[in-house]
Protein backbone atom coordinates (compact mmCIF):
# COMPACT_ATOMS: atom_id res chain seq x y z
CA UNK A 1 0.00 0.00 0.00
CA UNK A 2 2.79 2.73 0.72
CA UNK A 3 4.81 1.90 -2.23
CA UNK A 4 1.40 1.96 -4.66
CA UNK A 5 0.19 4.85 -2.77
CA UNK A 6 2.21 6.84 -0.75
CA UNK A 7 2.97 7.38 3.20
CA UNK A 8 -0.84 7.66 3.98
CA UNK A 9 -2.48 4.43 3.04
CA UNK A 10 0.02 2.39 5.50
CA UNK A 11 -0.73 4.43 8.60
CA UNK A 12 -4.56 4.93 7.74
CA UNK A 13 -5.21 1.45 7.43
CA UNK A 14 -2.60 0.40 10.66
CA UNK A 15 -4.70 3.37 12.69
CA UNK A 16 -6.05 -0.01 15.11
CA UNK A 17 -2.45 -1.25 15.38
CA UNK A 18 -1.36 2.05 16.65
CA UNK A 19 -4.10 2.22 18.92
CA UNK A 20 -2.73 -1.24 20.88
CA UNK A 21 -0.22 -1.24 23.55
CA UNK A 22 2.87 -2.97 21.88
CA UNK A 23 3.14 -5.65 24.54
CA UNK A 24 5.94 -8.34 22.38
CA UNK A 25 8.12 -7.54 19.84
CA UNK A 26 7.72 -5.51 17.00
CA UNK A 27 6.95 -7.16 13.49
CA UNK A 28 6.91 -5.57 10.06
CA UNK A 29 3.51 -4.49 10.52
CA UNK A 30 4.75 -2.04 12.96
CA UNK A 31 7.86 -0.74 10.77
CA UNK A 32 5.29 -0.59 7.50
CA UNK A 33 2.93 1.79 9.75
CA UNK A 34 6.08 3.49 11.55
CA UNK A 35 7.90 4.03 8.43
CA UNK A 36 4.42 5.57 6.81
CA UNK A 37 4.35 8.05 10.09
CA UNK A 38 7.93 9.04 9.28
CA UNK A 39 7.72 10.26 6.18
CA UNK A 40 4.15 12.35 6.65
CA UNK A 41 6.49 13.58 9.19
CA UNK A 42 4.92 12.33 12.47
CA UNK A 43 8.50 11.04 13.81
CA UNK A 44 7.65 11.91 17.35
CA UNK A 45 4.81 8.94 16.69
CA UNK A 46 6.63 6.90 14.97
CA UNK A 47 9.21 6.62 17.86
CA UNK A 48 7.10 6.07 20.42
CA UNK A 49 5.91 2.90 18.56
CA UNK A 50 9.69 2.23 18.26
CA UNK A 51 10.34 3.01 21.51
CA UNK A 52 10.98 -0.64 22.67
CA UNK A 53 14.20 -0.44 19.88
CA UNK A 54 15.22 3.05 20.94
CA UNK A 55 15.59 2.30 24.56
CA UNK A 56 17.74 -0.99 23.55
CA UNK A 57 20.47 0.09 25.36
CA UNK A 58 18.81 0.79 28.91
CA UNK A 59 16.97 -2.89 28.81
CA UNK A 60 17.77 -6.33 28.66
CA UNK A 61 16.53 -7.09 24.79
CA UNK A 62 18.82 -7.91 21.92
CA UNK A 63 19.19 -7.25 18.25
CA UNK A 64 18.08 -10.11 16.39
CA UNK A 65 21.09 -12.02 14.69
CA UNK A 66 22.27 -11.80 11.29
CA UNK A 67 20.58 -14.65 10.15
CA UNK A 68 17.07 -14.70 10.90
CA UNK A 69 14.56 -12.67 9.15
CA UNK A 70 14.25 -9.49 7.58
CA UNK A 71 10.85 -8.71 9.03
CA UNK A 72 12.43 -9.41 12.09
CA UNK A 73 15.06 -6.11 11.41
CA UNK A 74 12.44 -4.15 9.83
CA UNK A 75 11.56 -2.11 12.70
CA UNK A 76 14.99 -1.39 13.49
CA UNK A 77 15.25 0.54 9.65
CA UNK A 78 12.27 2.26 10.71
CA UNK A 79 13.73 3.58 14.10
CA UNK A 80 16.50 5.02 12.48
CA UNK A 81 14.96 6.95 9.91
CA UNK A 82 12.90 8.15 12.19
CA UNK A 83 15.98 9.27 14.31
CA UNK A 84 17.87 10.58 11.13
CA UNK A 85 14.96 13.30 9.92
CA UNK A 86 14.63 13.92 13.19
CA UNK A 87 17.93 15.14 13.27
CA UNK A 88 19.31 12.90 15.87
CA UNK A 89 21.63 11.50 14.11
CA UNK A 90 24.32 10.90 16.65
CA UNK A 91 21.36 7.93 18.13
CA UNK A 92 21.27 7.20 14.95
CA UNK A 93 24.39 6.14 14.02
CA UNK A 94 24.93 4.96 17.76
CA UNK A 95 22.06 1.96 16.75
CA UNK A 96 23.80 1.44 13.70
CA UNK A 97 26.89 0.64 14.88
CA UNK A 98 25.63 -1.65 16.96
CA UNK A 99 23.33 -3.63 14.24
CA UNK A 100 26.59 -3.30 11.62
CA UNK A 101 28.73 -5.00 14.16
CA UNK A 102 26.58 -7.89 13.81
CA UNK A 103 26.99 -8.38 10.28
CA UNK A 104 30.21 -6.73 9.61
CA UNK A 105 31.96 -10.59 9.54
CA UNK A 106 29.17 -12.22 7.27
CA UNK A 107 29.61 -10.66 3.91
CA UNK A 108 27.00 -12.45 2.33
CA UNK A 109 24.46 -12.73 4.55
CA UNK A 110 20.86 -10.53 3.38
CA UNK A 111 20.27 -8.40 6.31
CA UNK A 112 23.69 -7.07 5.56
CA UNK A 113 22.61 -5.33 2.49
CA UNK A 114 19.40 -3.60 4.41
CA UNK A 115 21.76 -1.95 7.21
CA UNK A 116 24.01 -1.14 4.57
CA UNK A 117 21.38 0.83 3.04
CA UNK A 118 20.41 2.50 6.48
CA UNK A 119 24.10 3.61 6.78
CA UNK A 120 24.04 5.07 3.66
CA UNK A 121 21.12 7.15 4.23
CA UNK A 122 22.81 8.44 7.59
CA UNK A 123 25.92 9.44 6.37
CA UNK A 124 24.12 11.21 3.42
CA UNK A 125 22.47 13.39 5.94
CA UNK A 126 25.84 13.60 7.53
CA UNK A 127 27.47 15.09 4.54
CA UNK A 128 30.05 11.70 4.61
CA UNK A 129 29.53 11.18 0.74
CA UNK A 130 32.11 8.73 0.09
CA UNK A 131 31.05 6.64 2.95
CA UNK A 132 27.37 7.30 1.72
CA UNK A 133 28.85 6.31 -1.72
CA UNK A 134 30.16 2.66 -0.34
CA UNK A 135 27.58 1.71 1.49
CA UNK A 136 24.90 2.41 -0.73
CA UNK A 137 26.79 0.77 -3.54
CA UNK A 138 27.34 -2.41 -1.35
CA UNK A 139 23.65 -2.32 -0.66
CA UNK A 140 22.12 -2.37 -4.21
CA UNK A 141 25.28 -4.95 -5.26
CA UNK A 142 24.09 -7.54 -2.85
CA UNK A 143 20.72 -7.12 -3.20
CA UNK A 144 21.22 -7.49 -6.87
CA UNK A 145 23.14 -10.40 -6.30
CA UNK A 146 20.74 -12.49 -3.84
CA UNK A 147 17.83 -11.68 -6.25
CA UNK A 148 16.40 -8.92 -4.69
CA UNK A 149 16.52 -6.58 -7.49
CA UNK A 150 13.40 -4.67 -6.08
CA UNK A 151 15.25 -3.58 -3.46
CA UNK A 152 18.03 -1.53 -5.21
CA UNK A 153 15.77 1.72 -5.80
CA UNK A 154 16.76 3.38 -2.61
CA UNK A 155 20.44 2.85 -2.37
CA UNK A 156 21.45 3.38 -6.05
CA UNK A 157 19.36 6.84 -5.64
CA UNK A 158 21.69 7.53 -2.64
CA UNK A 159 24.45 6.72 -4.57
CA UNK A 160 23.83 8.83 -7.32
CA UNK A 161 22.87 12.04 -5.17
CA UNK A 162 26.20 11.11 -3.14
CA UNK A 163 28.51 10.95 -6.55
CA UNK A 164 26.83 13.96 -7.23
CA UNK A 165 27.59 15.93 -4.38
CA UNK A 166 31.25 14.72 -4.76
CA UNK A 167 31.30 16.08 -7.93
CA UNK A 168 31.63 13.14 -9.99
CA UNK A 169 29.05 13.61 -12.60
CA UNK A 170 30.12 11.54 -15.37
CA UNK A 171 29.84 8.52 -12.70
CA UNK A 172 26.25 9.91 -11.03
CA UNK A 173 24.99 9.73 -14.33
CA UNK A 174 26.08 6.24 -15.78
CA UNK A 175 24.39 4.98 -12.10
CA UNK A 176 21.01 6.56 -12.90
CA UNK A 177 21.62 5.22 -16.40
CA UNK A 178 21.96 1.57 -14.95
CA UNK A 179 19.62 1.82 -11.69
CA UNK A 180 17.15 3.17 -14.89
CA UNK A 181 17.83 0.20 -16.81
CA UNK A 182 16.58 -2.19 -14.34
CA UNK A 183 12.73 -1.14 -15.07
CA UNK A 184 11.90 -1.25 -11.49
CA UNK A 185 8.81 -0.59 -10.15
CA UNK A 186 7.16 2.90 -8.93
CA UNK A 187 7.43 2.57 -5.04
CA UNK A 188 5.91 5.89 -3.77
CA UNK A 189 7.48 5.90 -0.55
CA UNK A 190 10.86 6.37 -2.12
CA UNK A 191 10.52 8.80 -5.26
CA UNK A 192 10.96 11.67 -4.00
CA UNK A 193 14.60 10.55 -3.16
CA UNK A 194 14.50 9.29 -6.76
CA UNK A 195 13.57 12.50 -8.24
CA UNK A 196 16.19 14.22 -5.93
CA UNK A 197 18.77 11.71 -6.88
CA UNK A 198 18.32 13.38 -10.69
CA UNK A 199 18.18 16.84 -9.55
CA UNK A 200 21.72 16.94 -8.36
CA UNK A 201 22.86 14.97 -11.26
CA UNK A 202 22.07 16.99 -13.23
CA UNK A 203 23.29 20.10 -11.10
CA UNK A 204 26.52 17.97 -11.31
CA UNK A 205 26.68 18.31 -14.77
CA UNK A 206 25.83 21.82 -14.95
CA UNK A 207 22.14 21.91 -15.84
CA UNK A 208 20.77 23.87 -12.53
CA UNK A 209 17.27 24.38 -14.32
CA UNK A 210 17.19 21.14 -15.11
CA UNK A 211 17.83 20.20 -11.29
CA UNK A 212 15.76 23.03 -10.06
CA UNK A 213 12.49 21.37 -12.11
CA UNK A 214 13.15 17.84 -10.37
CA UNK A 215 13.49 19.36 -7.24
CA UNK A 216 10.27 21.45 -7.57
CA UNK A 217 8.66 17.92 -8.90
CA UNK A 218 9.62 16.03 -5.98
CA UNK A 219 8.71 18.81 -3.04
CA UNK A 220 5.41 18.92 -5.34
CA UNK A 221 4.82 15.57 -5.06
CA UNK A 222 5.77 14.93 -1.42
CA UNK A 223 3.49 17.67 -0.34
CA UNK A 224 0.56 15.60 -2.65
CA UNK A 225 0.68 11.67 -1.06
CA UNK A 226 1.69 12.98 2.23
CA UNK A 227 5.97 12.48 1.81
CA UNK A 228 6.15 15.39 3.72
CA UNK A 229 10.35 14.67 4.60
CA UNK A 230 11.05 14.01 0.74
CA UNK A 231 9.40 17.84 -0.15
CA UNK A 232 11.14 19.41 3.17
CA UNK A 233 14.46 17.71 1.79
CA UNK A 234 13.33 18.85 -2.11
CA UNK A 235 12.71 22.49 -0.50
CA UNK A 236 15.69 22.49 0.86
CA UNK A 237 17.40 21.56 -2.26
CA UNK A 238 15.90 24.40 -4.22
CA UNK A 239 17.36 26.86 -2.00
CA UNK A 240 20.82 25.40 -1.97
CA UNK A 241 20.41 25.87 -5.43
CA UNK A 242 19.51 29.81 -5.37
CA UNK A 243 16.01 29.28 -5.07
CA UNK A 244 15.49 30.44 -1.44
CA UNK A 245 12.93 32.54 -2.05
CA UNK A 246 10.60 30.31 -3.87
CA UNK A 247 11.25 27.69 -0.93
CA UNK A 248 11.30 29.73 2.08
CA UNK A 249 7.10 29.86 2.52
CA UNK A 250 6.24 26.20 1.74
CA UNK A 251 9.85 24.97 4.05
CA UNK A 252 8.41 27.15 7.37
CA UNK A 253 4.85 26.00 6.57
CA UNK A 254 6.09 21.90 6.28
CA UNK A 255 8.54 22.91 9.66
CA UNK A 256 5.21 23.38 11.56
CA UNK A 257 3.79 19.88 10.50
CA UNK A 258 6.86 17.78 11.07
CA UNK A 259 8.73 16.89 14.13
CA UNK A 260 12.20 17.23 14.96
CA UNK A 261 14.76 19.82 14.50
CA UNK A 262 15.91 18.92 11.06
CA UNK A 263 13.46 20.41 9.09
CA UNK A 264 13.14 23.02 11.37
CA UNK A 265 16.74 23.78 10.49
CA UNK A 266 16.18 23.21 6.77
CA UNK A 267 13.68 26.15 6.81
CA UNK A 268 15.25 28.66 8.51
CA UNK A 269 18.62 27.92 6.15
CA UNK A 270 15.94 28.97 3.35
CA UNK A 271 14.30 32.19 5.66
CA UNK A 272 17.97 33.44 6.17
CA UNK A 273 19.16 32.96 2.54
CA UNK A 274 15.50 34.39 1.49
CA UNK A 275 16.18 37.68 3.76
CA UNK A 276 19.84 38.18 3.10
CA UNK A 277 20.91 37.95 6.61
CA UNK A 278 24.40 36.83 7.54
CA UNK A 279 23.65 36.46 11.24
CA UNK A 280 20.90 34.30 10.64
CA UNK A 281 22.99 31.93 8.35
CA UNK A 282 25.74 31.96 10.93
CA UNK A 283 22.91 31.20 13.36
CA UNK A 284 21.28 28.28 11.41
CA UNK A 285 24.89 26.62 10.43
CA UNK A 286 25.65 26.45 13.99
CA UNK A 287 22.24 24.33 14.82
CA UNK A 288 23.16 22.18 11.53
CA UNK A 289 26.39 21.70 13.18
CA UNK A 290 24.85 20.14 16.33
CA UNK A 291 22.91 17.98 14.88
CA UNK A 292 25.68 16.52 12.60
CA UNK A 293 24.97 17.94 9.41
CA UNK A 294 28.34 19.43 8.34
CA UNK A 295 27.72 19.81 4.69
CA UNK A 296 24.21 21.56 5.67
CA UNK A 297 26.51 23.86 8.21
CA UNK A 298 29.14 24.48 5.83
CA UNK A 299 26.86 25.47 3.10
CA UNK A 300 25.35 28.20 5.39
CA UNK A 301 28.94 29.52 6.85
CA UNK A 302 29.52 29.55 2.73
CA UNK A 303 26.74 31.58 2.11
CA UNK A 304 27.24 33.79 4.83
CA UNK A 305 30.49 34.77 3.76
CA UNK A 306 29.58 35.62 0.25
CA UNK A 307 26.80 38.45 2.00
CA UNK A 308 30.03 39.57 4.41
CA UNK A 309 31.84 40.11 1.47
CA UNK A 310 29.40 42.18 -0.21
CA UNK A 311 29.26 43.90 2.79
CA UNK A 312 33.00 45.09 3.07
CA UNK A 313 33.38 42.80 5.96
CA UNK A 314 36.09 41.02 4.39
CA UNK A 315 38.10 39.92 8.06
CA UNK A 316 34.59 38.49 9.20
CA UNK A 317 34.07 36.75 6.07
CA UNK A 318 37.77 35.53 6.09
CA UNK A 319 36.81 34.23 9.57
CA UNK A 320 33.46 32.24 8.60
CA UNK A 321 34.87 31.13 5.44
CA UNK A 322 37.60 29.04 7.71
CA UNK A 323 34.82 27.91 9.64
CA UNK A 324 33.07 26.45 6.19
CA UNK A 325 36.56 25.01 5.55
CA UNK A 326 37.05 23.04 8.65
CA UNK A 327 33.49 21.61 8.35
CA UNK A 328 33.77 20.70 4.46
CA UNK A 329 36.76 19.22 5.69
CA UNK A 330 34.76 16.30 7.36
CA UNK A 331 32.64 15.56 4.06
CA UNK A 332 34.71 13.75 2.46
CA UNK A 333 35.20 15.85 -1.06
CA UNK A 334 31.76 17.19 -1.31
CA UNK A 335 31.51 20.06 -3.27
CA UNK A 336 28.18 21.78 -3.97
CA UNK A 337 27.36 25.15 -5.80
CA UNK A 338 26.21 26.83 -2.25
CA UNK A 339 29.94 26.13 -1.28
CA UNK A 340 31.89 26.96 -4.31
CA UNK A 341 32.70 30.35 -5.96
CA UNK A 342 32.77 32.75 -3.06
CA UNK A 343 34.62 35.14 -4.31
CA UNK A 344 33.28 34.79 -7.84
CA UNK A 345 29.72 34.87 -6.08
CA UNK A 346 30.23 38.39 -4.55
CA UNK A 347 30.44 40.35 -7.92
CA UNK A 348 27.91 38.24 -9.79
CA UNK A 349 24.43 38.46 -10.32
CA UNK A 350 22.21 34.88 -9.65
CA UNK A 351 21.53 35.26 -13.59
CA UNK A 352 25.26 35.51 -14.68
CA UNK A 353 26.00 33.03 -11.87
CA UNK A 354 23.58 30.64 -13.27
CA UNK A 355 25.29 31.38 -17.17
CA UNK A 356 28.64 30.93 -15.73
CA UNK A 357 27.91 27.53 -14.37
CA UNK A 358 26.40 26.09 -17.21
CA UNK A 359 29.04 27.25 -19.35
CA UNK A 360 31.52 26.01 -17.25
CA UNK A 361 30.17 22.83 -17.26
CA UNK A 362 30.58 22.88 -21.27
CA UNK A 363 26.93 23.62 -22.14
CA UNK A 364 26.31 25.82 -25.22
CA UNK A 365 25.28 29.21 -25.37
CA UNK A 366 22.61 27.76 -27.09
CA UNK A 367 21.33 25.06 -24.34
CA UNK A 368 21.90 27.91 -21.74
CA UNK A 369 19.16 29.80 -23.65
CA UNK A 370 16.54 27.17 -23.85
CA UNK A 371 16.70 26.31 -20.65
CA UNK A 372 16.93 29.80 -19.04
CA UNK A 373 14.15 30.72 -21.52
CA UNK A 374 16.15 33.62 -23.11
CA UNK A 375 17.65 34.70 -26.06
CA UNK A 376 21.26 33.14 -27.45
CA UNK A 377 22.44 37.20 -27.45
CA UNK A 378 21.45 37.69 -23.81
CA UNK A 379 23.28 34.80 -22.62
CA UNK A 380 26.27 36.25 -24.45
CA UNK A 381 25.69 39.86 -23.22
CA UNK A 382 25.97 38.11 -19.62
CA UNK A 383 28.86 35.92 -19.98
CA UNK A 384 30.66 38.90 -21.42
CA UNK A 385 29.90 40.22 -18.38
CA UNK A 386 30.77 37.52 -16.09
CA UNK A 387 34.26 37.44 -18.11
CA UNK A 388 34.71 40.95 -17.53
CA UNK A 389 33.60 41.21 -13.41
CA UNK A 390 36.22 37.90 -12.91
CA UNK A 391 38.87 38.71 -15.21
CA UNK A 392 38.98 36.13 -17.04
CA UNK A 393 38.89 35.99 -21.45
CA UNK A 394 36.19 33.14 -21.95
CA UNK A 395 34.64 29.99 -21.36
CA UNK A 396 38.05 27.69 -20.68
CA UNK A 397 38.80 30.14 -18.06
CA UNK A 398 35.73 30.12 -16.22
CA UNK A 399 35.69 26.97 -14.43
CA UNK A 400 38.93 27.54 -12.30
CA UNK A 401 37.42 31.01 -11.29
CA UNK A 402 34.05 29.20 -10.31
CA UNK A 403 35.98 26.33 -8.50
CA UNK A 404 37.26 27.42 -5.63
CA UNK A 405 36.17 26.31 -1.68
CA UNK A 406 36.55 27.94 1.49
CA UNK A 407 40.02 26.76 2.61
CA UNK A 408 40.37 24.98 6.00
Amino acid sequence: MGSSRGPRAPVEAGRALLRRRVSGPLTAAHAAVSYGLVRLGRLNDAIEVLSPILGLSNSTATMPTADQPCDEWAPYGAAIYALVYAGRLGEAEELLTRAWGLVVDQPAAEIRSYISDWLAAAYLEQGRVASAFRRATESYTLSQQLGRTVCSRRPCSVAVQALALAGQAGRAAETLASLDALDLPANLLHETDLLQARAWAAAAAGDLPGARGQLEAAAGLGEEIGDLIGAASALHGLARLGRARHAAARLAALASEVDGDLVAARAAYANAIAAQDSEALENVSGHFEILGANLYAAEAHAEAAVLLRRAGRARDAAAVEQKAGRLLARCEGAVTPAVQAITARVFLTPGELDAARQAAAGRSSRQIAADMHLSVRTVESRLQRVYEKLGVCGRRELFGALEDLPAA
